[in-house]
């Protein structure tokens, strides 16, 4: 909330003034620009004044606002020097260029020293170079107060984490701080310290930041502020010190207790939680990196890493990839971890519960549809996907067909999202479609116990 000050009087309790606005007699400032207040905080000053007899040339061309500088520095003389047509750079300018009528002035200088004494005047610089100063006030900034408390976890996840701090200072002096979580660690297999600063638009009493981590890892972290004192120092101001350890990559195995005792995977392939509300990452069949970043994206001839541009065809790398270094689960994930094959899907259908959900909005506003899969023993684990999309979930397994002329051509499976009621009450006779090896499918992971 911002507080303006009278010319005779400052009133706040948060502010170290050093009594009245102090007008200085050294400078001949214009009887037409006039500073009416001075309002500061530790690192800012909101300065309101008036001017007179500007015209409107000089109003919508010329150049308004604040000089400012360290009382220190001799303020008297630096201002008479801009004045006379020089640029000391001990000088600092701050131009209103942004709803200035001509007459009522309103800024807020940022980024200056705590416990600091400053001297402040007004100045137009007209289009045709003439220059004209108020009077100058001076003003003391305040001391810098900041609580900064480490929250702790809001959410935990494999390879990312939400992180939570609390703060309280002046609101004005958040935009010339910088706060944030910092995490120790271990992060792709080395020791690091990193800071995560906080980088949302407005002042926040209450943050979360999204750390990057590796599952099943230990972290220590702290919530920090850094800010500059009064004698220009670098400073870091720290939370009490917490720790966390990721999740482990068998958690986001589910167990519906089926015969193989394979277990689903809660989420895709490169996320971390079940997504419904947005696209998930997609891998074109048996590539293990995800070209275009989103599922059901289509890869051209050469942008298919099996492709042979010789022969114009795609190379064989295998009818069943599960496994294999072909698998982009088992090669992301590791340990137990592969590609379902048709016949995992083909269990997963008949001895789970089947239902299905639509009308959820996404983040580009297309409705969704969410089938759930119910265990035996309750668990379950949902797969979503927007309205507009054909296609589905891969499987690690590949149709292999002579055609009539005697050509060979070959698919490999992908499961197909039941689009409506009547589909899902018929999913055990349809469940599974072929597709074209370049599209960019999302995977569903399973853990094999028995790999």
């Amino acid at each position: 909330m911002k507080k303006f000050f009278s010319a005779l009087t400052i009133i706040a309790a948060f502010i170290s003034c050093k009594g009245d606005l102090n007008e200085t007699a050294e400078i001949q400032g214009s009887d037409d620009i006039k500073i009416t207040g001075v309002s500061v905080t530790a690192f800012t000053a909101s300065v309101t004044g008036t001017f007179k007899g500007l015209d409107k040339v000089d109003i919508a061309l010329g150049r308004n606002g604040v000089l400012y500088c360290k009382k220190s520095d001799n303020a008297d003389a630096i201002f008479k020097s801009w004045q006379d047509g020089n640029t000391p750079p001990e000088c600092k300018v701050y131009e209103n260029r942004n709803g200035f009528d001509g007459e009522s002035f309103s800024g807020t200088v940022k980024g200056l020293y705590p416990e600091t004494e400053y001297s402040f005047c007004l100045f137009s610089l007209g289009q045709d170079g003439h220059r004209k100063i108020s009077s100058a006030s001076s003003c003391t900034t305040a001391k810098f107060t900041a609580e900064i408390k480490t929250v702790g976890i809001t959410k935990l996840l494999y390879y990312e984490s939400s992180v939570s701090g609390s703060i309280s200072m002046d609101s004005k002096d958040a935009t010339c701080c910088k706060y944030g979580i910092a995490v120790t660690g271990a992060l792709d297999g080395e020791d690091s310290s990193i800071k995560y600063y906080w980088t949302g638009d407005e002042y926040c009493e209450v943050f979360d930041v999204k750390v990057k981590t590796t599952p099943d890892m230990e972290y220590s972290y702290y919530a920090f502020i850094e800010y500059t004192d009064r004698d220009g120092k670098n400073v870091e101001k720290k939370g009490e010190t917490l720790g966390f350890r990721a999740k482990n990559l068998e958690q986001m195995a589910v167990d519906l207790d089926l015969p193989s005792g394979i277990k689903w995977a809660e989420c895709d392939l490169g996320e971390q939680e079940f997504q419904n509300l947005r696209p998930t990452k997609g891998y074109a069949w048996g590539c293990t990196i995800s070209v275009h970043g989103t599922e059901h994206s289509f890869l051209n001839d050469n942008e298919y890493q099996w492709w042979d541009s010789d022969k114009k065809q795609i190379i064989d790398i295998g009818d069943e990839i599960s496994g294999t270094q072909y698998d982009a689960a088992h090669v992301i994930l590791g340990g137990k971890w592969r590609m379902p094959t048709a016949d995992d899907f083909t269990e997963l259908v008949n001895q789970c519960d089947v239902s299905l959900k639509t009308g959820e909005k996404n983040d580009y506003n297309y409705n969704t549809r969410t089938v759930t899969f119910t265990g035996k023993n309750g668990n379950i684990i949902r797969f979503a996907k927007c309205n507009y999309t054909r296609d589905g979930w891969w499987t690690s397994t590949l149709e292999v067909a002579t055609k009539p002329d005697g050509s060979v051509v070959s698919n490999p499976y992908y499961f197909d999202l039941p689009q409506n009621q009547q589909a899902v009450n018929n999913i055990r006779n349809h469940y599974l479609s072929l597709h074209g090896q370049k599209m960019e499918n999302p995977i569903r992971p399973v853990w094999d116990p028995n790999m």
